[in-house]
């Protein structure tokens, strides 16, 4: 959308500038209202689709790993549901953050090969018998444990992942898409000394906006680098709407749909 501006004292980007905010509700509309704090500039050479299909799956990857986990460069990191869109956008933004060794966990080949395209290192499955201890085995034959997990499935992978973290290591949780949350022990934390920390993106929009728009600043970078590349499957049309949220329940295997609100 293109900034209109809300009135004279209002601080936000220069009148006509092309913007992008992720909001709550209301963008599915050929004009919406959004706080000006929220707005983040779209540089030229990112297209208008590109910068949407970054959207929330690359702030929220970029938030894991920053915000919460606080990533330094050489440290390891397993991604779990990594041909998902946040896994995909993890295992991309970890690798240009320095990560010394990037591991992807995913169910089918499909999704193999989409975590390799994206940057992973290796790439473990999820959908072995008993994940719990075959996660870890297969593991140790890539490198051995994780400084950081980025867990956007929960379920038993969650457990799994848990296992796999070295001394003082962090496990980031920012979804359930495998639909069971999991139950944490306490002193299992205590005796690695590792962290189990959450992240609810959306807190941070209506708390420090600030912080999201500087994100979207190094995520337009990585992308102009090369670094970072959103996957865009179907773009439709405002009035095909409800068939684009169906698909998005079905799961659109790290692909993002997108609606053109204006031709």
């Amino acid at each position: 959308h293109e900034f209109s501006g809300l009135g004279p004292d209002t601080e936000g980007p220069p009148i006509g500038t092309r913007v992008i905010a992720a909001m709550e509700r209301g963008a599915f509309a050929e004009r919406a209202l959004a706080t000006a704090a929220v707005l983040a500039p779209v540089p030229e050479h990112v297209s208008s689709l590109d910068a949407a299909g970054l959207g929330l799956a690359a702030q929220t990857a970029w938030f894991a790993l920053t915000v919460r986990a606080r990533i330094e460069a050489g440290e390891s990191v397993l991604v779990l549901g990594a041909s998902g869109a946040v896994g995909l956008a993890a295992v991309a933004i970890a690798r240009a953050l320095g990560a010394a060794r990037v591991i992807g966990a995913v169910r089918t080949d499909t999704g193999a090969q989409l975590a390799r395209e994206a940057g992973a290192h290796a790439v473990l499955r999820l959908d072995r018998p008993a994940v719990r201890d075959t996660l870890r085995d297969e593991l140790s034959a890539c490198g051995g444990p994780v400084d950081l997990v980025v867990d956007p499935i929960g379920g038993d992978a969650t457990s799994a992942a848990l296992r796999c973290l070295a001394w003082s290591g962090r496990l980031v949780i920012v979804g359930f898409a495998a639909g069971d949350i999991p139950h944490i022990r306490a002193n299992y934390l205590l005796l690695k000394n590792i962290a189990v920390l959450g992240l609810q993106w959306s807190d941070y929009r209506e708390r420090t906006p600030e912080r999201v728009v500087s994100a979207w600043r190094f995520l337009f970078r990585l992308y102009e680098s090369g670094a970072l590349a959103p996957r865009i499957g179907r773009v439709l049309p405002l009035a095909q709407t409800s068939e684009a949220l169906v698909g998005l329940a079905a799961g659109g295997g790290g692909e993002r749909t997108l609606l053109r609100i204006m031709e």
